[in-house]
């Protein structure tokens, strides 16, 4: 039994779940985990969570375009048919240690800011390579 085809639409919607998951893991980091600092304190934390949002955003629309679907069509004729779960593990170790190249990129080497980047990247990598797969099973 051959596998359906990933249709760019689930590779579109893919991205949006994605992104939704890291701008709400972010939101949930910046509003409800308590911090011993003021976020932002020049701009307030609402506008720090919107320039930040926006930097995340972009960030996460240029790694989707260089990671997940060359991925995704290039690697899953290769690989064979997983389930959701071991693409999205895929997705998540990509997003993930895609990371630490971002920081050598921009010439930003906190240790901690990788960290926290990183695992910040792992749900919506996890999310942007499983969901096309799970949405080609159901339909």
């Amino acid at each position: 039994m051959s596998k359906p085809k990933l249709s760019p639409f689930s590779l579109f919607l893919g991205a949006i779940f994605g992104w939704l998951a890291l701008i709400l893991e972010f939101a949930v980091w910046g509003f409800v985990i308590p911090h011993p600092y003021p976020i932002g304190p020049e701009i307030g934390p609402v506008a720090s969570f919107i320039v930040f949002s926006i930097i995340l955003s972009v960030q996460f629309i240029i790694e989707f375009g260089i990671v997940a679907i060359p991925s995704q069509l290039f690697l899953r004729p290769l690989l064979g048919p997983f389930s959701s779960w071991v693409w999205g593990l895929v997705g998540a170790a990509l997003f993930a240690l895609s990371i630490p190249i971002w920081s050598i990129l921009l010439l930003h080497m906190h240790f901690h800011d990788i960290v926290f980047l990183a695992v910040l990247a792992l749900v919506p990598g996890f999310i942007a390579f499983a969901f096309p797969d799970w949405r080609c099973r159901v339909t």
